[in-house]
């Protein structure tokens, strides 16, 4: 016990080196930051006196261990980024805004509604959330009236939001300047459409795409005051849709009490809700799975593929295991996903693995472009690597990289 002790209090000071090291520019800092976010709020969640909690906790924290380990060996992050802003990237900027808006309509016409502004009306005019959000947000993923979530996601989660961050901040930089009722309204607009669905993760990983961007295209001194503000007020909007999207299990906002128990859940999704998934499904692969040695991660490929899917993720069973029912994901730790298809091997040689090539993605990018365009596109690669705490391979390609290769064929990039 003692020397697992020594191993969480090593972990602890090495992460604090990583913060040192890397600046925000750099993908690996936020990714080791994501892993280390999930690691202590295992530990949190571990019974000491269960064999099994404590063999998942010993291999969470031989993962971040590599991973600590492995930023020792990358080289300092000490560069400067200047982006350069032609009228075509602007152009491109916003027809981006302009065709998601559109297929965001499209979007929620097709699943009957936006469940943000339906319980906004309701405590409005009745004072209380409606009892449906909960088996309204299956519909927008397992609905008969709504085709193509993945596709239609491309819009709505990524490029909404980092073409509302491109206007915002083209306009913030005087390249062209909008009157404030059009940037507050592409602001509501973009809110309105990311909480539509009943999911809230979406908002979050949007405005650490926001802060990415305003880092490279505005700098340091402009972020740290954007991001104080943005990120408070985030957090405000955060806590208020977890009440008004029903995920709170409060009916009405009667008392100090009330308040409190509504932050103490918006809170807990950060640093409770995920860890203990990721508890459970390593739970499950212990009591009924197998390794799989890459099928799992291989065959979750083939959503991407024109027919239906034939694979069960382990998300679904996991789901089905705790609540009976398929329809729906409970989302395993990327650490517990490593073990499910490569096992320990797996978990002690994936960090070393990614983070090289995180460093190799970061050299390539900022050695070859200053395009704000480029950025633009690169930021979605970005989002997408440096976010992945959760699910199989599929996670970044769901979460940015296939349409940052969609546009990237649509404006013939020299890349």
């Amino acid at each position: 016990m003692n020397l697992e002790l020594l191993l969480h209090i090593i972990n602890g000071l090495l992460l604090l080196n990583v913060s040192r090291k890397f600046s925000l520019y750099h993908p690996a800092k936020v990714w080791i930051l994501f892993q280390s976010l999930f690691y202590f709020g295992t530990i949190y969640l571990t019974d000491f006196t269960n064999p099994l909690e404590m063999t998942h906790l010993r291999m969470y924290a031989s993962f971040v261990l590599v991973a600590f380990l492995t930023s020792l060996l990358l080289p300092k992050d000490d560069r400067k980024f200047e982006v350069v802003v032609k009228d075509k990237h602007i152009q491109f900027v916003y027809i981006s805004f302009y065709v998601s808006v559109v297929m965001c309509s499209i979007y929620f016409t097709l699943a009957g509604g936006n469940l943000f502004v339906q319980n906004l009306r309701s405590v409005i005019n009745l004072g209380s959330t409606l009892d449906f959000v909960g088996s309204r947000r299956l519909e927008f993923y397992a609905g008969q009236n709504y085709y193509a979530p993945g596709f239609f996601n491309l819009f709505k989660n990524f490029l909404l939001p980092a073409s509302f961050y491109g206007i915002l901040f083209l306009h913030i930089k005087g390249y062209k300047r909008q009157p404030k009722w059009f940037i507050a309204g592409a602001l509501i607009t973009y809110l309105l459409f990311i909480l539509g669905t009943g999911q809230r993760a979406a908002l979050v990983l949007s405005l650490l795409y926001g802060i990415l961007f305003c880092l490279y295209f505005l700098g340091k001194k402009m972020t740290y005051k954007i991001g104080l503000y943005s990120g408070s007020g985030f957090f405000v909007l955060f806590v208020l849709a977890t009440y008004f999207l029903g995920r709170a299990k409060l009916k009405a906002l009667n008392s100090v009490d009330d308040y409190i128990l509504l932050t103490e859940v918006a809170l807990e999704r950060f640093f409770v809700t995920n860890q203990r998934v990721g508890l459970l499904g390593y739970k499950y692969i212990i009591t009924y799975e197998e390794i799989t040695w890459g099928y799992d991660w291989l065959m979750s490929l083939e959503q991407f593929l024109p027919g239906k899917s034939t694979h069960i993720n382990l998300a679904n069973k996991v789901f089905a295991w705790l609540y009976g029912s398929p329809r729906g994901t409970s989302p395993p730790s990327l650490v517990v996903s490593v073990y499910y298809n490569f096992g320990y091997v797996g978990v002690a040689i994936f960090p070393a693995v990614f983070l090289y090539f995180l460093q190799g993605l970061y050299d390539v990018f900022t050695k070859r472009y200053r395009g704000f365009l480029e950025l633009f596109l690169y930021a979605f690669i970005y989002f997408a690597l440096a976010t992945w705490a959760t699910s199989a391979i599929d996670y970044p390609l769901r979460n940015g990289i296939l349409l940052f290769i969609l546009l990237y064929f649509i404006k013939k990039i020299k890349i």
